[in-house]
């Protein structure tokens, strides 16, 4: 719990754009500090996951070994999505126990943090914005059905695109406008 809240901290200040998201993997029930043995720190960590949740980032746990228990784990996922740790609504948790299952958790927890919001270099004049060309894989998308200008340097990708995006896979998104439209 001590360790999630301090990394929590440092990454809620950090003021680079994006989802903040710590991936907790663990061998088995949480010690404390003041106590490492025997393990009773069950409680620090989910009040910890629930706080980083507070300071806007997110927890994802994976078990990669055999001596932590299911409903630690649950109640641990749940707190680091913002849900109630023994609450109806759950969130997934990955177990590890083979290099395959952390490559697909990893996996997993990645494709769900892909973000389909983008940062221009430079400024877009709002009025023209639909002028430019936004492509994903080299395919144009449509202004305003697959990606819209969120303010005058932040492009973000909508609906099919941004799911597309969010596969997994390797993407290009590409945008550009012509001079006078966009300022560098």
């Amino acid at each position: 719990g001590e360790s999630l809240i301090a990394v929590a901290q440092q990454l809620a200040q950090d003021p680079s754009p994006g989802e903040k998201i710590i991936v907790l993997a663990t061998d088995g029930e949480p010690d404390t500090c003041d106590k490492p043995d025997p393990q009773q720190g069950q409680d620090i960590a989910v009040a910890a996951a629930q706080d980083a949740f507070g300071l806007g980032v997110t927890t994802r746990v994976i078990s990669v070994g055999n001596e932590v228990g299911a409903s630690h784990l649950q109640h641990m996922a749940n707190a680091g999505l913002g849900f109630a740790p023994e609450g109806a609504q759950t969130a997934d948790y990955y177990t590890a126990l083979e290099s395959i299952e952390l490559f697909d958790a990893f996996d997993s927890i990645l494709a769900g943090v892909v973000s389909c919001t983008f940062s221009v270099d430079g400024t877009v004049d709002m009025s023209q914005a639909c002028s430019g060309t936004v492509s994903l894989d080299g395919q144009a998308l449509d202004c305003g059905d697959e990606w819209e200008m969120v303010d005058a340097s932040t492009v973000r990708l909508l609906g099919e695109a941004c799911t597309v995006l969010k596969d997994g896979g390797d993407h290009a998104v590409d945008a550009s406008w012509s001079c006078g439209v966009y300022i560098p």
